[in-house]
């Protein structure tokens, strides 16, 4: 693999990595964010029916009271209003349950306030006859045992909503907790191995060039005999099998070098030392103001060391 591969597989490997965790963390918050919505959107929503369904009815008793009582139409009309009001309430709140509790106890919840508004109705019907005896002890009984049922079934599916918002809250706590567990592990594991790669390539790299210049002074002092071993197939390698080649064919010149010299050394024959007589005869007569010269000086005295 050549060198330039390698360097784009570890800066390819440290970016992969950096943006599987990238993706990972967008998929962990896009959970968490409809974990959150489904809490915003249908729990919390449902909650706040429940309570104003079971805050309105007290209200809703002591209105029917007054109405039997006053015989007043204005609360005859309030009574309605607010009668209309619930079951609107109740069928809004129908598409926000979920569980199988809630949707009991808002089958019971619905069953009551049917029974409640049949009974208000009788007692308008009694009224309008002028009798205000019967109608007061129906509000008294089956009316208000339906209102206790009504009352009772919404207690429970309010216990009911606010559990599941508890079980959502936790859920959606566990998910957090475990998205920053995970993406902190993947970051973690990813960076360790995107780092260890690209190290261990800069180790190899630089471990070559190392040996490669520890060799290139040992040719310089004469000292390199074994040729580096090429463990690659990348520049390096063929710089190292390069390297091999130049160091061998330094040695061979060098050593023709070697071969040549001594070989001409001992081709070359020996004078003899010239003797005095030699060497006076041989002299040629030479001025006086040349007998003082360094050369002259020199001739006499390697006659004389003869």
């Amino acid at each position: 693999m050549r060198l330039a591969p390698k360097i784009f597989a570890a800066s390819t490997l440290v970016i992969l990595a950096l943006v599987g965790v990238a993706v990972w963390s967008l998929l962990a918050v896009g959970h968490l964010v409809r974990a959150h919505r489904d809490i915003t959107d249908r729990s919390l929503p449902a909650l706040e029916l429940e309570v104003s369904l079971a805050e309105i009815v007290p209200r809703l008793l002591r209105i029917e009271a007054r109405y039997l009582v006053l015989r007043d139409r204005a609360y005859g009309e309030l009574l309605r209003e607010r009668m209309a009001r619930a079951g609107v309430d109740l069928q809004r709140l129908e598409v926000l349950l979920r569980s199988a509790d809630e949707e009991k106890s808002y089958r019971e919840a619905v069953a009551a306030f049917a029974t409640y508004e049949q009974m208000i109705g009788e007692e308008r019907a009694l009224l309008s006859r002028g009798q205000g005896t019967r109608a007061l002890r129906l509000s008294d009984g089956p009316a208000r045992s339906a209102a206790e049922r009504l009352d009772q079934a919404l207690t429970q599916l309010t216990q009911a909503t606010s559990a599941e918002v508890a079980v959502a809250q936790a859920a959606v706590h566990a998910l957090e907790s475990r998205t920053w567990t995970t993406i902190l592990v993947t970051l973690s594991v990813s960076l360790v191995a995107a780092v260890s790669a690209t190290g261990f390539l800069a180790f190899r790299l630089t471990r070559s060039v190392r040996r490669l210049s520890s060799a290139t002074e040992r040719v310089a002092d004469g000292s390199f005999t074994e040729p580096l071993p090429v463990e690659t197939r990348d520049e390096i390698g063929d710089l190292t099998r390069a390297f091999n080649r130049m160091a061998l064919e330094l040695r061979e010149v060098e050593a023709l070098k070697q071969s040549r010299m001594s070989s001409g050394i001992r081709s070359r024959p020996s004078a003899p030392p010239p003797s005095l007589s030699s060497c006076g005869r041989g002299m040629p007569s030479m001025p006086s103001n040349v007998i003082g010269s360094s050369r002259s000086t020199t001739a006499l005295t390697a006659c004389s060391a003869s």
